[in-house]
């Protein structure tokens, strides 16, 4: 059985200098996840309203802790990781939960669901990492 492991959002940086250097404008810090944001993956698996593609990046910090893993030079149960956005990256503390500890209270500004941001379908107001365009089927129709 996996261990409950909560995701706390201490960082969101942004690299200027690369920005500026080989972006073509420059992007605000992630406004997708906030500093303190608390998430819990139950069965190692994605939580609901978490970035997927910061999950893609973490998920195996998550699975290690949650099948009860350790990592060296760090404290147990804990680990410290980051989004591979090169611009903007996010740091996580992932950490195992105890099976006493309560579920935190996480407010949801809005309902959501595992992978509500899916990249396929983003649009630039949700997450700059995936900068995509409307597919045709969402084109107005000129009658």
């Amino acid at each position: 059985m996996n261990a409950r492991v909560r995701i706390t959002v201490l960082r969101r940086s942004q690299n200027l200098d690369f920005l500026e250097a080989y972006a073509d404008s420059v992007w605000e810090p992630c406004e997708r996840l906030i500093e303190g944001a608390e998430f819990v993956s139950h069965g190692a698996n994605i939580p609901i309203g978490f970035c997927s593609w910061a999950w893609a990046d973490i998920q195996k910090y998550v699975l290690t802790l949650a099948r009860g893993g350790n990592f060296l030079g760090v404290r147990e149960g804990t680990f410290v990781t980051c989004c591979t956005d090169g611009f903007r990256p996010v740091f996580f503390k992932v950490e195992r939960m105890r099976d006493d500890e309560p579920e935190p209270i996480i407010p949801r500004l809005r309902e959501q669901q595992p992978y509500d941001i899916d990249h396929r379908r983003a649009t630039e107001s949700q997450c700059g990492c995936a900068r995509t365009t409307a597919s045709p089927a969402d084109q107005p129709r000129n009658s």
